[in-house]
């Protein structure tokens, strides 16, 4: 694997020759990315105009598209030619096309990567990766959201609430609507965990979560405990008649 991913990051050409313009326009036209990106400085900064900028969103894009992730090497060695990509030039984490090409690739790849991972409430290297992977990208709308959604078809839903947070924080009340937003607030909100977030998803998702919060309540079934933890929310925001906030929020 180790080889592999050596491969990815290291130049093909094995010449030194240093190419101009019009060399890298023709391996553009022949979709030569990786040998056009392994030349991309060969122009002098002081020549690296709004074409240059423009073809070289272009290649590193195409690199990217030319990956082909089909197992676990393949994903990880996608993974470090964006990273590596990243890093000799920077400028592309403000180019919307490169990072909506990075995110469909990267996504990709960590739906592999994350079998090769531990994953524990404490612990868990593949998810710190998701979200640091998400956290680097301010140009795609939907970035935090398509996060959650690889999190939630992989662990439980409450695990991706941060992420669903971003995503609403985002993309506003349509976000309300969201299956996977509801479950995870709703499983926090029983967990008791990131009780400040929580409260404020609930205030603003009120119209699609009390309808839900109001079932589990009255389910006649429901737990004094389970009862005890959803109860507060109702309360404060009266979202029972005062008949059932007594039969089912009032406890001695």
């Amino acid at each position: 694997m180790r080889t592999l991913i050596l491969a990815v990051l290291l130049p093909l050409s094995a010449s030194a020759a240093t190419y101009e313009l019009a060399d890298l326009k023709a391996l553009e036209k022949d979709s030569s990315w990786r040998e056009l990106v392994d030349h991309l400085n060969d122009i002098v900064p002081s020549k690296r105009d709004a074409e240059w900028k423009a073809m070289a969103e272009r290649a590193c894009a195409g690199v990217l598209d030319a990956n082909e992730i089909k197992d676990v090497p393949t994903a990880e060695a996608a993974l470090a030619q964006i990273e590596s990509l990243m890093k000799k030039f920077t400028w592309l984490k403000d180019s919307k096309a490169f990072m909506a090409r990075r995110a469909e690739v990267g996504f990709k790849a960590l739906g592999w990567t994350f079998q090769t991972s531990r994953h524990s409430t404490s612990d868990d290297p593949w998810l710190d990766s998701l979200k640091a992977f998400v956290a680097a990208d301010t140009q795609t709308p939907d970035i935090a959201l398509r996060g959650a959604k690889l999190v939630t078809s992989r662990l439980v839903a409450e695990v991706a609430f941060p992420l669903l947070r971003t995503a609403l924080a985002k993309g506003g009340k349509p976000v309300c609507k969201d299956a996977d937003l509801q479950k995870s607030t709703l499983e926090a909100l029983e967990d008791g965990a990131w009780k400040k977030e929580v409260g404020e998803v609930l205030t603003t998702c009120w119209d699609e979560l009390k309808p839900q919060l109001v079932e589990k309540v009255m389910k006649a079934d429901a737990s004094r405990t389970l009862r005890m933890k959803l109860c507060p929310a109702l309360s404060e925001r009266k979202g029972l008649s005062p008949a059932d906030e007594k039969a089912r929020c009032t406890f001695d």
